[in-house]
């Protein structure tokens, strides 16, 4: 979903869990952007069902007077937000997440193929070599406050794309970005914790949203953005003894590689929806409309692809640098099923 949060799982011993599905739509202030306020589905507090299989997500958009919007020819850049020197990273998150976005195309692997059924062309890499000397990686050493709340994690998005600006076709930055392909993610330093980040109530794991600009309708141009906090080694406590966690150790054990399986989970749910599903306009009867691929548009659901496999096994599927990284499924309308018809998660290497 757009704004949509990766719930964070409970851990009971060596069991995961969901605690929390939550929603956010978000945006950052500044004189040519408009910010909508958030809106947030509340933790549901127990294990999501899987979608029944067969379900076929469809394109919300047409229904409502707009045309579907996905990243067609996507791309990614990488803004890692604070201070990540090794005194700092100890768990190499830095490197883990440069390995993933740079290997996650055709290249390496099939993972991201089957987003081509929704109208997505995947390239080689998503994270390109240098464009115009200008790296997709990008390491904005200002420090962040300690915990963000979503307007300050828009400003930065609208920081990074200013610093990425027309190499990676951020055009007519800072006034108004005009951008739906290049989804900028955000990598908060270790120990900054955002708002609501692995909150015991509508807590998250990641999210991803757009920066919507105020003067092209009905489908403004903008940011696509990504935040991905630090939650590899992270644990919340809550009473009773349970822990709170971003499914860290899920794939690769109790690992240093194990505890970066919450950075690969978090990476490729985000990914995979804001192909899917980049845009948010502020209209409608709820406020917004999101004209991307969801489960039910008819009722105006806010479930995307990724948000009905969580429970799905999570395999990995590509090792780079003596790391294995971890992804979770999403869902295909394509992929048959046994007992006849289409449609169910899917995950490939």
């Amino acid at each position: 979903m757009n704004g949509h949060q990766r719930p964070p799982i409970i851990r009971f011993g060596a069991f995961l869990t969901p605690l929390a599905f939550a929603t956010a739509l978000a945006c950052a202030s500044a004189a040519s952007l408009i910010q909508p306020s958030i809106h947030t589905f509340p933790a549901a507090g127990v294990h999501r069902p899987a979608v029944p299989p067969g379900t076929q997500f469809e394109c919300n958009g047409p229904s409502l007077g707009y045309n579907c919007v996905v990243q067609s020819k996507p791309r990614i850049v990488v803004d890692f937000w604070g201070d990540f020197t090794p005194a700092r990273d100890t768990y190499g998150v830095r490197s883990y997440v440069i390995d993933f976005v740079v290997n996650v195309g055709t290249r390496t692997t099939t993972y991201l193929t089957p987003l081509a059924q929704y109208g997505v062309e995947i390239p080689q890499q998503l994270c390109p070599p240098p464009v115009r000397r200008v790296s997709c990686i990008w390491n904005d050493r200002a420090p962040p406050p300690a915990e963000p709340t979503v307007a300050q994690v828009a400003d930065e998005a609208e920081n990074a794309a200013i610093h990425f600006g027309e190499s990676f076709g951020f055009n007519g930055c800072p006034n108004a970005c005009d951008n739906l392909n290049t989804n900028i993610i955000i990598v908060t330093q270790r120990g900054v914790k955002p708002k609501d980040f692995l909150a015991e109530k509508n807590g998250y794991c990641a999210y991803h949203t757009y920066l919507e600009a105020s003067d092209e309708k009905p489908i403004p141009r903008g940011i696509v953005y990504s935040l991905i906090p630090y939650s590899a080694g992270v644990e919340q406590r809550l009473p009773g003894g349970k822990r709170l966690g971003c499914s860290g150790g899920s794939v690769n054990g109790q690992t240093v590689n194990g505890s970066l399986d919450a950075i690969g989970i978090s990476l490729s749910h985000e990914i995979a929806e804001a192909v899917t599903d980049p845009v948010q306009v502020t209209a409608g009867p709820l406020g917004y409309v999101l004209p991307g691929y969801l489960r039910d548009p008819k009722k105006l659901s806010v479930d995307e692809i990724s948000d009905d496999c969580q429970d799905v096994k999570m395999i990995n599927i590509f090792s780079v640098s003596g790391l294995s990284m971890a992804a979770e499924p999403f869902y295909s309308n394509n992929t048959p099923l046994p007992t006849g018809g289409m449609g169910y998660c899917v995950i490939q290497k």
